[in-house]
């Protein structure tokens, strides 16, 4: 039976990590550009890590999740989540983060200024 000692677990994650944050500087890098342009390779990495680390204590796992979280902090700050209209809303009674997270995209890409009413 194959064992997995937790520092080798440790060490995959951290390789799955690296190999995201590269996927996710090439989707930025060709979909986002405007955004990242001023940020070098090491800066962007910096900052998805930052978003990484803020987005999985606040419940959101997936890599999508985790995505969108990155292009919402690329217009705010990696914690605009702390905001309180922000958290009420992601943290609603009865709903998963990562579902009212991607609402929260849905709503900003049809009516950016609907989110404000």
């Amino acid at each position: 039976m194959l064992v997995i000692r937790p520092e080798q677990m440790e060490a995959l994650n951290v390789a799955a990590d690296r190999v995201f944050r590269q996927r996710l500087i090439a989707f930025l890098r060709e979909n986002m550009s405007a955004w990242v342009e001023g940020m070098n390779d090491i800066s962007l990495d910096e900052f998805i890590s930052e978003c990484m680390s803020i987005a999985r204590c606040n419940g959101i796992e997936s890599d999508a999740g985790i995505a969108q979280y990155v292009c919402l902090a690329l217009d705010s700050a990696p914690e605009f989540i702390e905001q309180p209209e922000i958290r009420s809303f992601l943290h609603e009674p009865g709903s998963q983060v990562e579902d009212q997270l991607s609402r929260l995209v849905n709503i900003l890409a049809e009516d950016p200024d609907e989110w404000l009413e």
